[in-house]
């Protein structure tokens, strides 16, 4: 996917979504890429159909586009994943 700017910076952050977590429909004013470590994730980008992300997996979010779900499905595991 092309992204049309120059960052300035770029950071990384390693993020757990505990059981059950639901994400939810957001934005982001930058484009964001993952990678998923554990577990499954819910990821549905606007217009699209759910994906069920799993280990190995990468996603990536363009500015500004809705994302209606990034959710943990699991009632027990958390899943933590690298987001930048």
């Amino acid at each position: 996917h092309p992204i049309r700017v120059t960052p300035d910076r770029v950071e990384a952050y390693r993020v757990e979504l505990p059981p059950g977590q639901l994400a939810g429909r957001h934005t982001h004013p930058g484009p964001v890429t993952g990678y998923v470590e554990r577990g499954r994730i819910a990821f549905e980008r606007d217009g699209q159909p759910v994906r069920e992300l799993r280990p190995g997996d990468v996603f990536f979010e363009p500015a500004g586009e809705t994302i209606r779900r990034f959710d943990n499905p699991s009632g027990s595991e958390p899943v933590p994943f690298v987001a930048s």
